[in-house]
């Protein structure tokens, strides 16, 4: 459920994850693989919400940009 959720929910359970001193094991098993495990957004998308953002088209902004990251970040 919290991945179908995304966003906010996604953050909290692998925040559940990590608080093996707070909640339960059985908790946090289910919501460790969420650190690593979660759907990604495509380049398309990335590019669309950087082009509205800055008024601007990609390829004028910047002269080489990766379509495949070499890491990701979360909205923490």
């Amino acid at each position: 459920m919290f991945v179908q959720n995304g966003g906010l929910y996604i953050k909290t359970g692998q925040h559940m994850g990590q608080m093996d001193n707070l909640v339960s094991k059985e908790y946090v098993q289910v919501f460790e693989p969420m650190m690593n495990n979660m759907p990604t957004s495509s380049f398309e998308g990335v590019k669309a919400i950087i082009e509205e953002e800055m008024g601007e088209k990609l390829e004028d902004m910047f002269s080489e940009f990766e379509e495949k990251p070499l890491a990701s970040a979360s909205i923490a």
